[in-house]
């Protein structure tokens, strides 16, 4: 168990080192914001603390995939307020991948589907129509929607919307900042995904 443990702290930890070259890679004028430390740790924590949740599974490598695509975008988005493309086609076509294999294996891929397209193209929809979103924030839940599902995927939309407010009013309430000033949602979506993630909650454990 503790070699185990030691194994998959140093491999989060080297995960964490290479997130933060491709980080700097895909935003060389940003580079030096970026807190190289932050990422390899929290890499290597989230790691550790999936295997302890799942242990060695499929599961828990999707879920690490995903992961490591919510520190990219995220810490990119919390310093900048930008969103690339690149990072989404990588994991877009890792979690369409995913999907294939569950098809193969005789597993119900259509709760996965429905889930990326309507949740996804509801966010691309407000994103659109509204601007109230970026179309970052629909590549984003088009993943999460691959990922976890049409009812988990929209828990987590609805969790990230409420935490959204709230660091919201919080901001104008303490800083006296304009309502109009825009606050970085990916890292709001990657903290209530982890919850959901960590917790293995949805919809009905929270009615419960």
């Amino acid at each position: 168990m503790i070699k185990e443990f030691m194994i998959i702290s140093f491999i989060g930890f080297f995960i964490g080192f290479l997130l933060y070259r491709y980080i700097c890679r895909i935003d060389e004028n940003n580079k030096k914001k970026y807190p190289k430390k932050f990422i390899e740790i929290i890499t290597m924590v989230l790691f550790v603390i999936l295997y302890l949740r799942y242990g060695i599974c499929l599961k828990y490598v999707k879920y690490i995939t995903y992961i490591c695509y919510l520190i990219t975008a995220g810490i990119i988005d919390f310093y900048t307020k930008k969103v690339y493309i690149k990072p989404f086609l990588i994991i877009f076509m890792i979690q369409v991948s995913y999907i294939i294999i569950d098809a193969i294996s005789g597993k119900q891929i259509l709760e996965y589907v429905l889930g990326g397209l309507v949740v996804g193209g509801l966010i691309y929809l407000i994103a659109y129509f509204t601007k109230a979103m970026g179309a970052g924030d629909g590549d984003i839940f088009l993943i999460t929607g691959l990922l976890f599902g049409f009812e988990k995927a929209f828990l987590i939309l609805t969790l990230s919307c409420i935490l959204g407010s709230i660091i919201g009013l919080i901001i104008v309430m303490v800083r006296k900042k304009q309502l109009q000033d825009s606050i970085p949602f990916i890292p709001i979506v990657s903290l209530t995904s982890l919850i959901v993630i960590i917790l293995n909650v949805n919809f009905m454990n929270i009615l419960q």
